[in-house]
């Protein structure tokens, strides 16, 4: 039988994530970047696959609770969780471009579903500036940029000749090739070692960087006018 104490507690966790859910961004940031920093030492061999699919796992459940009870949307991730969860550990198992497309493709439309629901949460913020919504800018913004690793990807495996690398014309492109060739094209720095060549990647790449600079220009610009006005007026 359930005591009166915890269930005290569980109503203040209740309450906590509702409406200070910064942990939750916190947790999904540290994902991502652990994505981005750790997994390129694992690129090789069913090690390198079985990493992959753990991280993103972790990236999607974690993106997924970040919403859960906060958006009209959360209903519908949870829906798209799963079946792209089985797809990534299947396509893992058996060799298939078919199931990494399926999972590649679930995959991006959880990711879409997130990010669009902290978006609109972000662009919603008014003063005083809650700290989740600083927190909360982050998460989108790299989740734009995994979610378009994510479109890159999809996109190479139904079209190989998609994206060129100029150092090695030969090398097979793994994820992590677009991960960082996403990022590089969010932050507009364009290296030139990894190139778009059909239409529909240089379209992606055009969307992502145009996104990426409206991003840090708009968004981020009025957080931050937001922060500096709820400082002032506390200063009052």
């Amino acid at each position: 039988m359930v005591d009166s104490s915890s269930l005290r507690r569980l109503g203040r966790y209740a309450r906590f994530s509702t409406d200070d859910p910064s942990g939750r961004y916190i947790i999904l940031t540290f994902w991502i970047i652990i994505i981005i920093a750790i997994f390129p030492y694992f690129v090789n061999g069913n090690l390198g696959l079985f990493v992959l699919s753990l991280l993103l796992s972790f990236v999607l459940i974690s993106a997924v609770f970040t919403i859960t009870g906060r958006s009209k949307y959360s209903i519908l991730a949870l829906i798209l969780i799963v079946p792209a969860l089985i797809a990534a550990w299947t396509s893992f198992f058996i060799d298939s471009d078919l199931l990494r497309e399926i999972s590649s493709f679930l995959t991006l439309m959880v990711m879409f579903l997130v990010t669009f629901s902290i978006f609109l949460e972000v662009v919603r913020a008014k003063t005083p500036i809650p700290r989740h919504i600083i927190w909360g800018a982050i998460s989108v913004y790299l989740l734009i940029g995994l979610s378009f690793a994510t479109l890159y990807y999809m996109t190479y495996i139904i079209t190989p000749s998609s994206f060129y690398y100029s150092v090695d014309p030969s090398l097979v492109f793994n994820f992590s090739d677009f991960v960082y060739f996403s990022f590089v094209t969010l932050a507009t720095l364009g290296y030139g070692d990894i190139v778009p060549i059909t239409d529909q990647a240089r379209s992606f790449a055009i969307l992502e960087a145009i996104t990426g600079s409206l991003y840090l220009a708009v968004l981020i610009a009025k957080i931050v006018s937001l922060s500096l006005v709820s400082t002032i007026d506390k200063g009052k």
